[in-house]
């Protein structure tokens, strides 16, 4: 009968956990291609941090993130490479997980930055756990660029962990 009890109990206890959100973290990232043709493109760069750099940064045990949702995506194009852009939409894969949209934005103005429209309410934590992961900016110019083309990105998350302490 205590068996029972204290199986009845374990709900109880995890629900005393304390479930908190950090929306002090972004990550920042770079993305480029080359040898880019009018019409649709895309520029890619590695993720560079994973989930434990990112349980460091809020001072939690990594199995104690349980999501990292994005709250704010933006690109920053330079101004020559702007002006001939005219949409953008941001992705993310890995290995072992599908591509994911996080954003777009259509049309793109000529100059300042690059506030994306977030596409669904992506979680970044399969990706962040998962090797190879890598942001992924699909963009619409309006004419040939054969040089590179580097681009920056930036997304604001929400990260929601269990509080231990």
């Amino acid at each position: 009968m205590r068996k029972y009890l204290l199986w009845a109990l374990v709900p109880l206890f995890m629900a005393c956990q304390n479930t908190v959100q950090d929306k002090g973290q972004k990550l920042s990232f770079a993305m480029s291609g080359d040898m880019l043709f009018a019409g649709s493109n895309t520029l890619q760069g590695a993720g560079e941090i994973n989930l434990q750099n990112l349980a460091e940064n809020i001072d939690v045990k990594v199995d104690a993130i349980k999501s990292v949702k994005v709250s704010a995506a933006k690109v920053g194009l330079s101004p020559d490479h702007q002006k001939f852009t005219e949409s953008v939409l941001l992705q993310v894969l890995s290995n072992n997980v599908e591509m994911a949209s996080i954003g777009t934005l259509n049309p793109v103005p000529e100059s300042g930055t690059l506030e994306l429209s977030l596409a669904e309410d992506v979680d970044l934590k399969p990706y962040l756990e998962d090797d190879g992961m890598t942001w992924v900016l699909d963009i619409n110019i309006s004419e040939d660029y054969m040089d590179v083309m580097p681009a920056k990105g930036e997304v604001q998350l929400i990260i929601d962990y269990i509080d231990s302490k």
